[in-house]
């Protein structure tokens, strides 16, 4: 009887991931109906739609979770910061056709940085703004855990380049993949100060 019945629990599960696998119906993740809105972020000058329990991640906490100065300018966490979306805007003009060499140079710093690391796709894709968009995920490794990464870039405004990255425990990747691949590529840019 206990077969049956996770059998059925099994379904269900299966049932609601293919029910919700958009930002606008929300994803079922971790047996949990996560839902999605736009959030504007004012001072890099961008919108994007991410799962709307997420904060801003405190710069108390930013300064212990990343302890390199070349810290991430903005986090959006989860409230127990295991998943995370980052966002930062360099000064660095790139044209469209240079993204996609660009990401890789990026991969190639992460990869000589920490060679344990495992790589998995590299791929170029247009935002909603139809803004070309590099991206690569890996596996890296915290202290006590593995962590899956997705990386990416972007131009951003005029002269400026969008860099950020999504992070959840690695054992959470594939439900976490394709809901951070779509929040990526929901980045709009936003008229504000950094674009002029």
């Amino acid at each position: 009887m206990d077969y049956l019945d996770e059998q059925l629990l099994e379904n269900k599960r299966k049932q609601k991931k293919e029910q919700y696998r958009s930002l606008e119906t929300g994803f079922y993740i971790c047996n949990e109906l996560v839902k999605f809105g736009r959030v504007t972020i004012a001072p890099l000058s961008l919108s994007i739609v991410l799962p709307t329990a997420f904060v801003t991640m405190p710069q108390s906490m930013v300064k212990v979770k990343y302890q390199s100065e070349n810290r991430p300018q903005v986090i959006k966490t989860s409230l127990d910061t295991r998943v995370n979306f980052t966002f930062s805007l360099l000064s660095q003009a790139v044209k469209p056709e240079q993204i996609a060499s660009l990401a890789k140079q990026f991969r190639t710093v992460v990869q000589r940085v920490s060679p344990a690391n495992v790589f998995y796709d590299l791929k170029e894709e247009r935002t909603v703004e139809e803004v070309p968009l590099c991206w690569f995920d890996y596996k890296g490794y915290a202290v006590d855990e593995q962590i899956y990464y997705i990386m990416y870039v972007t131009p951003w405004g005029k002269g400026k380049l969008l860099h950020g990255t999504f992070n959840c425990r690695f054992r959470d990747k594939d439900e976490w993949k394709e809901a951070a691949r779509q929040a990526i590529l929901s980045l709009k840019l936003e008229e504000g100060d950094n674009n002029s």
